[in-house]
């Protein structure tokens, strides 16, 4: 009898040997058979500003900041929904 394969009611893992279910979002995206997403990109620059220059640009930042705080809480979101997606017609 051969013990290397999965047992009768036992799931295979992937070669990566996670469990899928303990990743809820890609057993989803796996059932339902679509790719996952490409990896996101990120570029941070930092730029210092100093004297009158940088002052003004503090001002402008924390009312910009400000606004969209305010927007965020003048409209609320409902909580996402993990099988939903951007592009989903449905």
């Amino acid at each position: 009898m051969d013990d290397t394969g999965a047992q009768p009611g036992e799931a295979e893992r992937p070669s990566d040997g996670v469990d899928p279910s303990s990743r809820p979002a890609e057993a989803e995206r796996a059932r339902r058979g679509r790719p996952p997403p490409p990896p996101l990109n990120v570029r941070v620059e930092l730029v210092l500003v100093d004297g009158p220059d940088g002052k003004r640009l503090r001002q402008l930042q924390a009312a910009a900041i400000r606004e969209a705080l305010r927007w965020f809480a003048e409209h609320p979101q409902q909580p996402a929904d993990p099988d939903s997606h951007p592009t989903d017609e449905s």
